[in-house]
């Protein structure tokens, strides 16, 4: 199960970052000795881009969407992601727009004669760990 805040999305979607991630950074630099200076030290709030494939894998619906862009416009705010077994406390990555970037399956060459509540979307949630 997957699930931001109070909405549940689709189980396709997938953490990008999940299986590369490793949460030390380094430096090295060559003394004038010729030996090795190394600094080490470990990296907090690690990068969380949710991907959801589209079109055959998924979707989200309107609704989801709608719902996400609300908890996006929040100044500061923090919210729960379930992913699978592991639950993290996350924000939106603001500093990086878009934070949602989501297409929708069909374009219409009519926006105006559309019910938005049938369109279905794809795309990225950017998130970062708090």
């Amino acid at each position: 199960m997957i699930q931001f805040d109070t909405i549940v999305l689709p189980d396709q979607f997938y953490w990008s970052e999940m299986a590369t991630n490793v949460p030390v950074t380094a430096a090295v630099q060559r003394a004038l000795d010729g030996s090795l200076v190394i600094w080490e030290g470990s990296l907090p709030n690690q990068h969380i881009d949710l991907v959801l494939q589209g079109p055959e894998k998924a979707f989200l619906t309107y609704d989801q969407l709608k719902a996400l862009q609300a908890l996006a416009s929040k100044v500061n705010a923090t919210y729960t992601l379930i992913f699978n077994n592991e639950t993290v406390n996350v924000r939106f990555r603001h500093e990086e727009p878009p934070v949602l970037a989501f297409i929708p399956l069909v374009q219409n060459p009519a926006p105006e004669n559309i019910d938005n509540s049938l369109t279905r979307y794809y795309g990225t949630i950017k998130l970062m760990e708090v």
